[in-house]
């Protein structure tokens, strides 16, 4: 269990010294390939809004990972059909790790 990870408080962090990592060249091994990346752009006019990203390990009391397929998805939608305040809410879910 990832127990390091919990309770950690999120720092800000500014972008203003962000630079793009510098490249020699464009390097001779290998060949070009067509890539489809599976990514789109998130914009929010809301300063105030935050994601929150979680790791969630499912175990049996005796400690045996739950390695169903599909159970992560039926547990997010129980846990929202459960408590009223997740229910307005927008998750994303990326299935299974």
């Amino acid at each position: 269990m990832e127990s390091s990870l919990i309770n950690k408080p999120m720092r800000k962090t500014s972008n203003s010294n962000l630079l793009p990592m510098a490249r020699k060249g464009l390097g001779s091994k290998g060949s070009k390939i067509q890539l489809l990346a599976n990514h789109f752009r998130v914009g929010l006019n809301i300063s105030d809004n935050y994601f929150y990203h979680y790791n969630v390990a499912l175990y049996f009391q005796d400690g045996t990972p739950v390695e169903a397929k599909g159970i992560g998805r039926k547990v997010m939608d129980k846990l929202c059909e459960t408590y009223d305040v997740l229910r307005n809410k927008n998750f994303a879910y990326d299935g299974e790790k």
